[in-house]
């Protein structure tokens, strides 16, 4: 192993398993970076049901090359779902799971595991 993935190596160990979510007031939506891929991303405040969530948007391709966000993959979907969506290049976001967890007066989006007993659709 050569230093530099040694480094790395260490920095992953040492990074925390959480990040802190800050409110929009104006769009309505909590934005963080996700606390596995460290890619920015959103919730709308109306979708804080559970508090589980996947960094996982399908999206649409626009003629021009640009992208449409739709909506916001189910959080109760199965690791095999997520991991297949991200290989087929169908979802924006690393499809890991997070949840919302309160610190004082705000959130923090922290990794969480995959719930599997839960029924499950589109």
């Amino acid at each position: 192993m050569s230093n530099e993935q040694e480094i790395q190596g260490t920095q992953k160990e040492n990074k925390p398993n959480f990040t802190p979510v800050e409110l929009d007031t104006v769009a309505h939506v909590y934005t963080f970076t996700c606390p596995h891929c460290d890619m920015w991303t959103e919730v709308p405040v109306n979708q804080v049901n559970c508090h589980i969530f996947r960094h996982a948007f399908f999206f649409q391709q626009l003629p021009n090359g640009g992208m449409v966000l739709l909506n916001q993959l189910n959080p109760h979907a199965p690791k095999e779902v997520c991991d297949k969506l991200k290989e087929e290049n169908k979802i924006v976001g690393c499809g890991k799971p997070f949840k919302f967890v309160r610190d004082g007066e705000k959130y923090r989006a922290e990794i969480c595991d995959y719930i599997e007993n839960f029924l499950f659709s589109f």
